[in-house]
């Protein structure tokens, strides 16, 4: 049973490729598959396996051979104090939280805003930039 894809892929473009497969003779194992999908139950493909195949092997085989699984490369590069660096999802994800606190807060060091450029905020309702020097 799938119920989930990856994004941009549907459930008739996995039901093609497997049937291309299946009738190919390059996908073996599968006796049946039915689109059972519907907006109470959402995504629900049911693949039957004939009888003396390992499940797992022909999973294996689904997901290499058919859009189910799709894998992509990022490039996680990202200046950090003006440093170009990469980084993994987990730092960069914090560097990501730290900055947008840092951007909403008005700055780093105090919590609040400082400097000619700094955003403050008014009491009551949205935030004003003063653009003057002190």
């Amino acid at each position: 049973m799938v119920t989930e894809l990856p994004y941009s892929i549907g459930p008739e473009k996995v039901m093609a490729r497997i049937k291309d497969l299946v009738q190919a003779k390059k996908l073996n194992g599968i006796s049946d598959l039915k689109d059972l999908t519907d907006r109470h139950r959402g995504l629900h493909l049911v693949i039957e396996i004939r009888s003396g195949f390992n499940p797992e092997a022909v999973l294996a085989e689904l997901y290499r051979l058919t859009p189910m699984e799709e894998t992509f490369g990022i490039n996680n590069v990202a200046l950090v104090d003006g440093q170009p660096r990469v980084l993994g999802l987990r730092e960069l994800l914090d560097i990501y939280v730290t900055h947008r606190l840092e951007v909403t807060s008005g700055g780093p060091s105090t919590g609040g805003a400082s400097g000619p450029n700094a955003c403050t905020w008014s009491t009551g309702c949205s935030s004003r930039c003063s653009t003057s020097t002190r």
